[in-house]
């Protein structure tokens, strides 16, 4: 799942840049595909060789992505019925099969995740 999450949600800012300080005004724009993340992981889970990649931390937006994309690959039936955001650092998300989903894109839901990150909603 690390290498999933590290290739899927990889982003880049600015000119291409992989960090940025958190008052950057560009938006987010993914640095690899959904597809490839997948077929990455697959190969990593398959071979003995090492991957290295990087864990991160769920921010409200990033579970709300997570489980999407989770869904668009087919690995699970769930989708966001239900979202409510309390305090800082604590969420509640209802999962069900006929679910709404979060009824924002992949792109918008990315730029959510900077913001959050940047108020410390970590």
């Amino acid at each position: 799942m690390a290498v999933l999450t590290s290739v899927a949600y990889d982003v880049l800012r600015g000119c291409g840049a992989i960090g940025w300080l958190p008052q950057e005004a560009r938006p987010p724009v993914f640095a690899g595909k959904l597809d490839k993340a997948m077929k990455l992981a697959e190969h990593a889970r398959a071979s003995p060789e090492y991957v290295d990649v990087h864990c991160w931390r769920f921010v409200p937006s990033s579970f709300r992505l997570l489980i999407e994309d989770l869904r668009a690959l087919g690995m699970t039936t769930l989708r966001e019925a239900a979202f409510r955001h309390h305090g800082t650092h604590e969420f509640f998300v209802a999962l069900s099969a006929d679910g709404a989903g979060p009824g924002l894109g992949r792109d918008k839901l990315a730029g959510l995740i900077a913001y959050e990150v940047a108020m410390g909603r970590i």
